[in-house]
């Protein structure tokens, strides 16, 4: 009986999972998809798995950054199977997205009751914040991660449920500890994932400390599985981070940074509770921009501490909590901006693992009240609470399957992102970048005017407008645009050599002569014949 009913769940979860991600199968390409894939030479060329594993997950020209060569391949072998057609990669976002939700249904019955298990399943296949990972093509990376670790935890499960640990069951755990981070950088947390659950579902009468002595080889090679696949990324990208830190992390030190955080820190709450306002961009002012320690920091302290509060009340009693709430902090920890800068404040992508984790207490919770409204005087509750339940689901599935049509090419989404969110300067930014590259460079001027009102000193974007204003209005307007970019760029000269290469074209010599002589006095030879140029054309009649 339990079987057939497991079967149906499965087959009730995966409708949902489609029925919630099946209209993305209309999207092209859009945002990060067309340089990492529409444009990619190496999507384009399908090579040996193993030469993959020297290239960084951006292209050469975007710079080293990001290390996912089992993305990269996987979405290689897709590229090759359509011959570039956008239908194949949203096709296996959707198909991704049905396995780790019945991967993730077979974890929650391995912890908890199959209805509160098959709730959390549902919920975790509708779940909206999960869009972005399933409508954008390159949130694949985020899919492939989340089916690796989540198989790995599951096999672990079930094989500590039976005793000791097969060579079977480690060889599949070592090897998706291999895997995972290949397929995403979060896939390098399944050792604390594995360690958190020996700690708390695992049921051994045991003490810990015996436990983990036996268990210490399987710890050895899994730590060696993670510290080789970090070496090598090391070795291609070199660092920790994946590209230049978001804006307002620039040139702040770990407790700014923890600052800012705390500050988003109830951003992520109103997003698993609440997700009627999804962005492909947070950025200042409108998230992360308020200055001091105010209101929504004192907030995330507060979220944060009943988070630890409930773990260690549950611990004990509710191991299963426990266990969702530390997957939930394991996975989150390496894009919080915490350990190291990233570059982004929020990216609704990398909750696709964590929020596995926060579902799973949310499974274990709903069993703990349904528990305690058994009785027939409060069986009425239930009911009320379960419509209410089923209500939700079908909402989220709803506004899942609304919010995909958003990530049909990149017009659509920067053009929307805009619109849901007018106070941010970095959707104003990318929407006119598309707008000038597109032929419509005016009104791509117009909106990089209102991202650099909104942050004023941000040097690439100072730059990019700089070289805008000169082309569609010329030097003369361009040169306060260019001397801001001088005071931005600290040691790097180009800003410079356009502003004296302006004030040349203008005519205006003298100034010219001054800029170029200040650049020499930097210790920035190239500015030498700059300086000659225009200290001859001051010698030279009117």
């Amino acid at each position: 009986m339990k079987n057939s009913r497991s079967r149906l769940l499965l087959l009730l979860v995966g409708v949902l999972a489609i029925a919630s991600t099946a209209s993305s199968l209309r999207n092209g390409f859009a945002y990060d998809d067309v340089l990492i894939v529409e444009t990619n030479a190496h999507v384009h060329t399908l090579a040996s798995p193993l030469a993959y594993l020297h290239q960084s997950y951006w292209p050469a020209e975007s710079g080293p950054a990001g290390y996912r060569p089992l993305t990269i391949y996987a979405l290689a072998i897709q590229w090759w199977m359509g011959h570039g057609s956008p239908t194949i990669f949203h096709a296996t976002n959707v198909l991704l997205h049905v396995a780790v939700t019945w991967v993730f249904l077979l974890l929650c019955l391995e912890l908890i009751p199959i209805g509160p298990a098959g709730i959390a399943a549902a919920v975790y296949a509708v779940h909206p914040i999960h869009s972005e990972a399933v409508g954008n093509v390159v949130g694949q990376g985020e899919e492939w991660m989340a089916l690796i670790t989540s198989v790995a935890v599951l096999v672990y499960l079930r094989g500590r449920a039976r005793g000791r640990l097969s060579w079977r069951t480690q060889a599949i755990v070592i090897g998706c500890a291999v895997l995972a981070p290949l397929a995403k950088e979060q896939g390098l947390m399944l050792l604390g994932v594995l360690v958190a659950a020996e700690c708390t579902v695992v049921t051994d009468s045991r003490p810990l400390a015996t436990r983990f002595r036996e268990l210490r080889p399987l710890g050895l090679w899994l730590i060696m599985a993670t510290g080789l696949v970090g070496l090598q990324r090391d070795s291609v990208v070199h660092g920790l981070a994946s590209g230049p830190p978001a804006s307002v992390f620039r040139d702040v030190g770990f407790l700014e940074r923890l600052r800012v955080m705390l500050g988003i820190v109830p951003q992520w709450g109103r997003l698993l509770v609440w997700p009627e306002r999804l962005l492909s961009v947070y950025s200042p002012p409108a998230f992360g921009g308020e200055p001091g320690f105010g209101g929504p920091q004192m907030l995330g302290v507060a979220l944060l501490f009943c988070g630890a509060a409930v773990f260690a009340v549950t611990w004990r009693r509710r191991p299963v909590i426990a266990f969702g709430i530390s997957w939930a902090a394991i996975s989150l920890l390496p894009v919080a901006n915490i350990l190291f800068p990233s570059g982004f404040l929020i990216a609704e992508r990398t909750f696709y693992l964590p929020t596995a984790g926060v579902f799973i207490a949310f499974g274990a919770g709903i069993d703990w009240i349904a528990t305690r409204l058994a009785d027939r005087r409060r069986r009425g509750l239930l009911v009320l609470a379960s419509i209410a339940m089923a209500a939700l689901i079908i909402i989220g599935a709803v506004r899942s399957s609304s919010r995909m049509w958003v990530w049909k090419n990149s017009g659509t989404l920067f053009a929307t992102t805009v619109k849901d969110s007018p106070n941010s300067f970095m959707a104003h930014w990318d929407y006119g970048r598309y707008l000038a590259m597109s032929g419509r460079e005016r009104q791509g001027l117009n909106e990089m005017r209102i991202a650099d009102s909104l942050i004023s000193d941000h040097p690439r974007l100072v730059e990019e407008l700089s070289l805008w204003v000169r082309k569609l209005d010329g030097c003369e307007a361009a040169l306060p645009y260019f001397r801001r970019e001088v005071q931005l760029e600290g040691e790097w000269p180009v800003g410079r050599s356009r502003l004296v290469f302006c004030l040349l074209e203008l005519g205006r010599a003298e100034e010219a002569s001054a800029v170029a002589h200040e650049g020499v006095a930097r210790g920035l030879p190239a500015f030498a014949p700059l300086a000659k140029r225009a200290d001859s054309l001051l010698q030279r009649p009117q």
